[in-house]
C-alpha cells in the first residue's frame, strides 16, 4: 500500500484526569465522562473505512477504542504494550503541586531536560519516545491496513508526533494540547509521513 492513513486517538477521560493526577503506567479505568467521549468517537469512526485498530494494553485506551468502534463489529483490538503512557514511577498518582513539595528535584529536572528527566522507579520521555518510535516504525514497515486507528495516551502521542514532525514540534513547549479523545490525523504515502488533522475533537 502506497497510502495510508492513522488515526492517532488519545483515551477518554479518567477519575485520575480529572483531579490532576498523573497516571503513566497505572491502569485506571475511563470514567462515565470517559465512556461518553468515547461514545462521540463512533459517528466520527462510522465514516472511515477501517482495516485496523491498534490500542495500548492499559485498560483506558483499550475500552476508548473498543468503544469508538462499535460501528466496525468485524475488527478486533490489537493491543501492544509499546503504546503505553511514559513509566512516572514514583510519581504516579501524585498531583502538580503534590509534586513539586515531595519532589522539587524532578521538577527542576523536567525544566532543564524534559526528555531526559529518569523519573524513579520509571523511565524517561526520551526512553517512552524511543520505543513509541519503533511499534510506529514496525506499523510502517509491515504495510497492514490502509486505515489504522491507533488509540494510546497524552504523551505518548506527544512525543511521537516530535518524532515525525521534529521542524514543528521543536520543543516541550511546542507540543500541541491533546484533549481526551482527541483524534490527530497522520497519512503515508510511499513510506512519507505528513500532518493531515493535528490534533481535534470534532465529535465533542
Amino acid at each position: 500500500m502506497t497510502h495510508r492513513m492513522f488515526y492517532i486517538v488519545r483515551h477518554g477521560e479518567t477519575d485520575w484526569n480529572a483531579a490532576g493526577r498523573w497516571q503513566g503506567q497505572t491502569d485506571i479505568p475511563l470514567n462515565d465522562l470517559g465512556r461518553r467521549q468515547a461514545s462521540g468517537l463512533i459517528d466520527y469512526f462510522r465514516t472511515v473505512p477501517l482495516d485496523r485498530v491498534i490500542a495500548s494494553s492499559l485498560s483506558r485506551a483499550h475500552e476508548t477504542a473498543q468503544i469508538a468502534i462499535s460501528a466496525h463489529p468485524s475488527l478486533t483490538v490489537e493491543a501492544d504494550w509499546r503504546w503505553r503512557e511514559f513509566h512516572a514511577g514514583l510519581l504516579e498518582g501524585k498531583t502538580w503541586p503534590q509534586m513539586h513539595i515531595e519532589h522539587p528535584d524532578i521538577i527542576a529536572g523536567l525544566e532543564t531536560d524534559w526528555y531526559g528527566q529518569v523519573f524513579p522507579e520509571g523511565e524517561s520521555r526520551r526512553q517512552l519516545q524511543t520505543r513509541v518510535a519503533e511499534v510506529f516504525n514496525e506499523i510502517l514497515a509491515d504495510g497492514r491496513g490502509q486505515h489504522v486507528a491507533i488509540f494510546t495516551h497524552g504523551t505518548t502521542i506527544r512525543v511521537l508526533l516530535a518524532h515525525l514532525f521534529p521542524e514543528t514540534y521543536t520543543s516541550p513547549a511546542s507540543h500541541p494540547p491533546i484533549p481526551n479523545t482527541a483524534v490527530t490525523v497522520v497519512q503515508a504515502i510511499a513510506g512519507r509521513v505528513t500532518m493531515v488533522s493535528p490534533p481535534h475533537t470534532p465529535h465533542l
